[in-house]
């Protein structure tokens, strides 16, 4: 059962925040804690004062999409190599070291893929492995990274003979693998400017890049979904004709529940003794943005047939999680 505590945040105090860092370091370390900001500025200035407070808390942020909901572009490739990194982090646990995730509304709001899919994408890699070429690039194209000659931003790889430079989600820098034919003599994250070394790791974690991977089991499981959705017009619109050829389409996160099947709230990625604490504005934001989904929606439904690039929306429900706490936190109660 989740505990959940309510309190206000305001930008020129940093009280609450301190709170919930006294709450950390007399909660045991295997507990998660959670808090939920209004927005993402608050979301962003929540992440820069727990780590200042204590910086043995580890401090995982999950930011929301960078686009409206039922848009046509996709999100930002840095944003969603950090939500990746923070649900593949759940997905691991997180009962190794004392922990805070803080995200946003927006974020909270947002429905999620299922464990499985990011347990089935992770890789470790450490200094002794026995990797070949078929093996490690089947891990990075399973993962959804992208090759390229010079690897400059995450989700990017580069075979160079025995050396493979990798941006993982969860390196602040990318990293350099020295093998000595199949087997890892060393791992150093560099600079991809200078290409000199930062520092040596002892090893890397090699999770997925982008929320939608276009595999042939995802892409069949798209065809047949869309081909309902859009009422049998699908043989000329452009992201079904993408999507068909194994290509990536701008926008296409936005029908995620096609890739994956059923979404699951960000709740239900939370182990069950989670401590959640909310921003005291939380209600006022969550209606606003909920009212906005249900409008973009609507716009979308509306007009979806009629525009000459036709947009077939999937249905709320399948992609946010109404914001009402009972229905987010599995039947939690709100204390004041």
């Amino acid at each position: 059962m989740y505990d959940f505590v309510s309190f206000a945040m305001t930008l020129d105090s940093d009280r609450p925040l301190y709170d919930l860092i006294q709450t950390r370091a007399h909660t045991p370390a295997e507990t998660l804690l959670v808090h939920i900001a209004c927005n993402e500025h608050q979301m962003a200035y929540a992440h820069q004062v727990f780590q200042f407070f204590d910086p043995s808390v580890r401090v995982l942020r999950l930011p929301p999409w960078d686009t409206d909901p039922y848009a046509r572009i996709s999100p930002d490739s840095d944003i969603m190599a950090q939500r990746l990194a923070t649900l593949s982090r759940l997905a691991m646990g997180c009962a190794d070291q004392p922990t805070i995730l803080v995200t946003a509304v927006a974020a909270w709001l947002q429905k999620v893929a299922p464990a499985s899919f990011f347990t089935g994408h992770i890789h470790h890699v450490r200094g002794g492995d026995q990797l070949p070429d078929t093996v490690l690039e089947d891990w990075l194209r399973s993962g959804g990274y992208r090759r390229a000659s010079t690897v400059r931003q995450r989700g990017e790889y580069c075979f160079r003979g025995g050396i493979v430079d990798v941006f993982a989600p969860f390196s602040p820098h990318p990293v350099r693998l020295d093998r000595f034919g199949d087997t890892v003599e060393s791992l150093r994250a560099f600079d991809p400017v200078s290409q000199c070394t930062v520092r040596v790791l002892s090893s890397l974690i090699l999770s997925p890049v982008s929320e939608v991977i276009l595999t042939p089991t995802s892409i069949q499981a798209f065809k047949e979904a869309y081909r309902i959705l859009s009422e049998g017009t699908y043989a000329k619109d452009p992201l079904y004709q993408a999507i068909d050829a194994g290509q990536a389409f701008p926008g296409m996160e936005h029908w995620l529940p096609l890739f994956h099947g059923p979404l699951v709230s960000v709740a239900a990625r939370l182990p069950p003794d989670t401590l959640i604490h909310q921003d005291g504005g939380y209600q006022v934001a969550a209606t606003a943005r909920w009212s906005l989904i249900q409008h973009l929606y609507d716009q979308r439904r509306g007009a979806g047939k009629a525009s000459d690039v036709p947009y077939y929306p999937v249905s709320v429900e399948s992609l946010f999680v109404k914001p009402d706490l009972s229905a987010a936190l599995k039947g939690c109660c709100t204390s004041s």
